[in-house]
C-alpha cells in the first residue's frame, strides 16, 4: 500500500512537471501537455482520496475539467497561438 501512494504520487507530480515543461516550450506537439496534464491529474486525485488529502483531491478535479478544456482548444478545436 505505501509502496503504490509513493508510486502515485511521483508519477503525479513527475508529470505535472513534464505537462508544465512541454507546454512553456510552446512548440507545434505543445498541445500534448493538457493530455500529459490529465493523466497526472488523475493520478493526484487517487492519491489524494486514498490519504485523505481532500484539497489535493478537489485541486486535481478542478485541474482535471481545466484540462479538458485545453484538451478541447489545443488538439481538437486547434492550436492556440
Amino acid at each position: 500500500m505505501q509502496q503504490t501512494n509513493k508510486l502515485l504520487e511521483w508519477s503525479g507530480s513527475i508529470l505535472a512537471v513534464t505537462g508544465a515543461t512541454l507546454l512553456a516550450f510552446h512548440v507545434s506537439f505543445s498541445g500534448w501537455a493538457f493530455v500529459i496534464y490529465l493523466l497526472s491529474s488523475f493520478i493526484l486525485l487517487a492519491w489524494g482520496v486514498r490519504n485523505g488529502a481532500y484539497g489535493i483531491a478537489a485541486q486535481n478535479l478542478v485541474f482535471t475539467i481545466i484540462n479538458m478544456v485545453g484538451i478541447y482548444r489545443w488538439l481538437i478545436v486547434g492550436s492556440i497561438s
